[in-house]
């Protein structure tokens, strides 16, 4: 599960996880129809709720089935969800993000509505790198404790245990680091009374 989480951190940086972006990015988009059948008022926010509702269900599922692996790739993708909002918020003014479809941001941009309403456009780059920080956050903690829950199991004639095992390699650089910082023997310690012979 870490070399997933590295995976989706590798496409989160890239600005795109291959595959589950994809996924995403249908989820999103079946959101505006779905949610516009209730209210068109409502409809901008479909893509949005959709693409975070879907990863925390996913969650839940697993969750209450006691099913870890499941909890956690949904909390990665919680992550990279929340990681394409940020990015699609930021571009809320400078519409530079192509559109599904061919749509004209002008027209068509989910948050520079969204932002609009609430009179908050003009804070667009600041409220979507928070985002993106929080989803950068999220990912690196579920990374932690994955791999802080993770059982280990040592091979013959190594440590007991995952914490002296990755502290192992460098003890030899600790007694190093000691040595130096003793210095070698002055000469009166060599000549001094108590100098013992070989």
């Amino acid at each position: 599960m870490l070399v997933l989480g590295a995976i989706i951190g590798a496409g989160m940086w890239r600005q795109w996880v291959w595959l589950l972006d994809t996924f995403t990015l249908m989820l999103h988009e079946a959101g505006h129809p779905i949610v516009g059948l209730l209210s068109a008022h409502m409809m901008v926010y479909g893509g949005t709720l959709f693409q975070l509702l879907f990863p925390w269900l996913t969650k839940r599922h697993f969750a209450k089935r006691g099913h870890i692996p499941g909890v956690v790739f949904a909390k990665y993708w919680m992550a990279a969800s929340l990681h394409n909002v940020g990015i699609y918020m930021a571009d809320a003014r400078a519409k530079q993000l192509p559109l599904i479809g061919g749509l004209d941001p002008e027209d068509a941009h989910d948050w520079a509505e969204i932002l609009g309403r609430w009179g908050l456009l003009r804070y667009d780059t600041a409220l979507g790198k928070m985002l993106m920080l929080a989803a950068w956050c999220a990912l690196l903690w579920t990374m932690w404790r994955c791999y802080r829950d993770m059982p280990y199991v040592p091979v013959a004639g190594a440590s007991s245990s995952k914490e002296d095992a990755f502290v192992a390699p460098f003890h030899h650089l600790r007694e190093k680091s000691r040595t130096n910082s003793n210095g070698p023997p002055s000469s009166e310690e060599n000549s001094g009374p108590n100098r013992k012979e070989p």
